[in-house]
């Protein structure tokens, strides 16, 4: 297979480059495949109404509560999930919970 005549003149900067030169072209080589590959990536818009996850600030702002008290009563929520340290509410649930609670 013929390599492209932009990676051959590659190979010879490599081979060429002296031990002290060879890791600022490794960033620099690292920083330009990053770059590539983000235009491969696809994504795909958020569907409309699409729950999403919500810190625990967030959360307490939605609540009128204090991010220490969610902390503390965070299991309590049956929207809540931790991971780790991290506690997270589904934004869904978390209006589901405050409109039962609000018609109770």
């Amino acid at each position: 297979m013929n390599q492209p005549d932009p990676l051959r003149a590659l190979d010879a900067v490599i081979a060429s480059a002296s031990p002290a030169d060879r890791a600022a072209l490794i960033v620099g080589l690292a920083a330009r495949l990053a770059t590539l590959g983000a235009g491969m990536v696809q994504t795909t818009p958020q569907a409309a109404g699409a729950d999403r996850n919500l810190d625990v600030h967030e959360a307490a702002a939605r609540l009128g509560m204090s991010a220490a008290w969610l902390y503390r009563h965070g299991a309590d929520f049956p929207c809540s999930v931790r991971i780790g340290r991290r506690l997270l509410f589904s934004e869904r649930g978390l209006e589901t919970f405050l409109a039962r609670r609000r018609s109770a």
